[in-house]
């Protein structure tokens, strides 16, 4: 049986979606391709933080990738306060690459 079509905002747009799918899934595009492999990228690694969302009538940011739509949803994707994580979760990831790096045992010393 083919999940329910379901209608969310999306930054103030309407945006027919389907139970059962994330809001990255239900915000992207399928027909491009540079989204398609972000959308492939976040399903490897759930863990960047760079696509968090806010929904209205909570004060937490929520990562895209692995919140699941529900009917009725409104959802901001750009803000001060988003810009702002995200800039902290790019920073880490940055960090964090770095650090990998240096002490990956297949680089020379």
């Amino acid at each position: 049986m083919p999940n329910k079509t379901i209608s969310v905002r999306i930054d103030g747009e309407l945006v027919p979606a389907h139970e059962g799918q994330t809001i990255l899934a239900a915000a992207l595009p399928t027909e491009n391709t540079s989204d398609a492999l972000l959308s492939e990228g976040a399903e490897r690694g759930r863990a960047c933080r760079v696509c968090i969302v806010e929904l209205a009538g909570t004060d937490r940011l929520l990562p895209a990738c692995t919140t699941p739509i529900q009917d009725g949803m409104s959802i901001k994707t750009n803000s001060a306060k988003i810009a702002l994580y995200r800039k902290m979760a790019v920073e880490l990831l940055l960090v964090n690459a770095i650090t990998s790096v240096r002490y990956c045992f297949k680089q020379p010393l």
